[in-house]
């Protein structure tokens, strides 16, 4: 067995709260630990409305904050919190603005850096991405990935590395995650993020394919690598046994197995078993033009799925004697939350522009 490293206890800083990962993680140290949680926010307005939306019995300490002020201030202001840890799952998400890449990722790790030398934790969680390593043939490492590799597909691979770069060079005792591409839950397929990722792809199916078209996709695309992709209660199952059990300064990569990989093709003839049908002013058009559309709102994560993605995974299998289960993606899985979107979409909870812009910062 495995010994415990770090006991989630006291209170522990979770940052990004009101995005996907950072509202997860959240939940499940409530629900799993001991732990008391303090949710920093921007504005009076989100910290309201992530009160109001919290489910659990113990409701968090959510504290509007200003990340532009003095870390000495800030850190005065959590003092009296009792704070052991950090999770830092903020940070932006945009693929290709680099001003926002800076602020969001870079200077605000390097703000709550500071928050967490000034209070003295005991450890730093960053939750960064398997795909920092930009593109790569080889089977990438669980370490730190040198500056300027000259392969990244965007900046926003770039922007994660180097922030990852400054975790390790902080002084501070820390762990670096990196996941996957999250998808839903497993389970329930429910996914309440913004549309990156396979969503995206999905989003400009839904926009702009029919179920033909699909198929079509599928055959052009067989010969393409993979989307390596994650469901999101995998990784918090590993979240939580990384947290325990991890030693300090390691990176790990939360991936599924090789095996579970599932190729464009793949996604692509799962789409096309039940592709919303409801017409669309998209779907009015040509099939060429059809085809040209999806294939230039789903550019970066097609360029992505041109690799054939091979991540070293030997913490995983490390953990794997504490890990009730282990990650997996399945046809059955990842249908689960192709449905749950589907319905989404049936219910116009994803409008038309929802399933093809992605523009903005995300919490995630």
């Amino acid at each position: 067995m495995l010994e415990t490293l770090f006991h989630p206890q006291g209170t522990i800083i979770v940052t990004g709260a009101t995005g996907l990962v950072g509202r997860a993680i959240a939940e499940t140290l409530s629900e799993e630990t001991a732990a008391s949680l303090v949710l920093p926010v921007r504005g009076e307005s989100s910290a309201q409305r992530l009160l109001e939306s919290w489910e659990g019995e113990d409701a968090p300490l959510v504290l509007p904050m200003d990340f532009q002020q003095d870390p000495v201030s800030a850190a005065d202001q959590l003092r009296a919190c009792g704070i052991t840890a950090i999770v830092h799952a903020a940070g932006c998400c945009h693929y290709t603005d680099e001003v926002e890449l800076n602020r969001g990722n870079q200077q605000l790790t390097q703000f709550w850096l500071n928050v967490g030398r000034e209070l003295g934790v005991q450890r730093f969680v960053y939750i960064s991405t398997a795909f920092c390593s930009g593109s790569r043939n080889e089977v990438i490492p669980e370490t730190l990935h040198d500056h300027d590799l000259g392969e990244d597909l965007t900046p926003y691979m770039r922007s994660k590395r180097e922030t990852e770069h400054l975790v390790a060079a902080s002084g501070l005792p820390y762990v670096i995650l990196r996941p996957s591409i999250l998808i839903g839950d497993s389970r329930t397929g429910v996914y309440n993020g913004k549309l990156y990722g396979l969503y995206q792809l999905w989003g400009a199916a839904h926009r702009w394919l029919t179920p033909e078209d699909t198929r079509a996709v599928g055959a052009v695309l067989s010969n393409m690598g993979s989307l390596p992709i994650l469901h999101l209660d995998m990784f918090l199952h590993v979240f939580l046994g990384a947290l325990r059990h991890l030693p300090d300064n390691t990176v790990m990569h939360i991936v599924s197995p090789d095996a579970d990989v599932l190729s464009v093709s793949d996604f692509a003839e799962l789409w096309g078993r039940s592709a919303v049908v409801s017409p669309l002013p998209g779907k009015q058009r040509s099939a060429e033009s059809r085809f040209r559309m999806w294939a230039k709102h789903s550019r970066v994560n097609l360029e992505i799925s041109q690799r054939r993605w091979q991540f070293e995974h030997g913490w995983l299998d490390r953990l794997a004697p504490v890990l009730e289960v282990q990650p997996y993606v399945s046809s059955d899985t990842l249908l689960t939350c192709q449905d749950w979107f589907r319905r989404q979409c049936l219910q116009q909870k994803v409008s038309e522009e929802q399933a093809v812009e992605i523009t903005g910062t995300s919490s995630v």
